[in-house]
């Protein structure tokens, strides 16, 4: 892992680049200080600065995976200007009320088409739902509002190809084996319990702390705290969730314009 030097640098330049003030700022000094100095691979909050660096999250490995190389942009988006291999979704949350942003997923249809589909025909229904199952450093769940899915009350699991290896994925909430239904969840973490149990179909592209925020309105128990709502959901083209990808990539560049010795890099 960096040394707390390089952590503490990382984290003051993240804070000056979006304005963290207050206590906050002080927590995110000392999540990273302290991830820093113990090696543990702790939840993207923590060891990136909170609220303002949320989104380049580190994983077990200690490399810092921007957004254009986490697998939903890999599966999308495989090489500058190719075809697009995904179907993409917006959804606009609210939090106790208040809008906190828009979080953009790429769905992997290529791999799972039943299951992308699903989610598509439902978005019509996840809007105006809220989400009734959200556990901090882990995931964030919604859909039991949504009725059935278009397949009826159960479905089988389509595959598991994918594994839950980094954060930001989006997976179908069960009951057992092959009862699918319309809930969904989008991790915050690395859940490799959740492999060969549910199926991955679709992963954030942008709105990396949206989806943070989301989680932190959560408890241990599941019961969130605040109402968390889909105040709107929307399929968008490809040519836009590119962009909106690419505007995440350029907005998260927090190290600094010129990285120097021990600093963290993309």
């Amino acid at each position: 892992p960096p040394s707390a030097e390089a952590a503490r640098a990382l984290t003051l330049r993240a804070e000056q680049r979006y304005g963290c003030v207050g206590a906050g700022a002080k927590d995110s000094v000392e999540h990273c200080v302290s991830w820093a100095a113990d090696g543990e691979c702790r939840a993207n909050k923590q060891y990136m600065c909170a609220n303002c660096a949320s989104a380049c999250a580190r994983d077990c490995t200690g490399g810092c995976v921007a957004p254009h190389q986490r697998l939903a942009a890999r599966l999308c988006f495989p090489d500058a200007g190719g075809a697009s291999q995904c179907r993409y979704v917006a959804m606009d949350f609210s939090v106790g009320g208040q809008a906190v942003g828009r979080v953009v997923l790429g769905l992997f249809d290529a791999v799972v088409p039943k299951t992308s589909e699903n989610f598509v025909q439902l978005l019509p229904r996840y809007a105006g739902t809220t989400l009734h199952r959200i556990i901090p450093e882990f995931m964030s769940q919604g859909g039991a509002a949504s009725g059935q899915s278009i397949y009826g009350s159960r479905w089988d699991d389509e595959n598991f190809d994918l594994k839950y290896s980094e954060p930001f994925l989006l997976g179908m909430a069960n009951a057992g084996p092959n009862t699918n239904g319309a809930q969904w969840f989008l991790t915050t973490v690395r859940t490799p319990h959740l492999d060969g149990k549910h199926v991955v179909f679709g992963g954030v592209l942008a709105g990396f702390d949206t989806a943070l925020r989301i989680n932190e309105a959560g408890t241990k128990s599941g019961k969130p705290k605040e109402e968390v709502k889909i105040e709107a959901a929307m399929v968008v083209s490809a040519a836009e969730a590119r962009a909106l990808l690419e505007a995440e990539v350029r907005r998260l560049a927090v190290i600094g314009d010129e990285p120097g010795e021990g600093d963290l890099e993309l």
